[in-house]
């Protein structure tokens, strides 16, 4: 009977090499330094969480910021951002986690128009 020999380790990675990794989308500067706003905003909560109140008008400031830069989406951003005023959640990096999920709609928005 024939008998189907498997791939080699070598094969294997050359098949590897050839495929490309594609990223699905690309940020833009607006994004990026959003990004990056939170993540030195989620830096001084944590720094701020020894000096009591000082973490809390950070937390004020970032919700006005995204509110002002996501617009109509800005309740999912501040419903998330929120939840930094509880004691002791200035440890979680939840700006980050709600620019991403804001950005992530972004994208999941912009892909449905270009399908229609």
């Amino acid at each position: 009977m024939f008998k189907v020999k498997p791939p080699s380790v070598y094969e294997l990675i050359a098949d590897q090499r050839k495929t490309k990794i594609r990223v699905p989308f690309k940020l833009t500067w607006q994004q990026i330094f959003t990004l990056i706003i939170c993540f030195v905003v989620d830096i001084l909560d944590y720094v701020g969480l020894a000096i009591p109140y000082v973490g809390d008008v950070a937390d004020a400031f970032l919700v006005l910021l995204l509110t002002r830069y996501f617009g109509k989406d800005a309740w999912i951003a501040t419903f998330i951002q929120s939840f930094e005023m509880l004691p002791g959640a200035d440890i979680l990096p939840l700006s980050i986690i709600a620019a991403l999920i804001v950005i992530h709609g972004e994208y999941i928005r912009k892909t449905k128009t270009k399908i229609k």
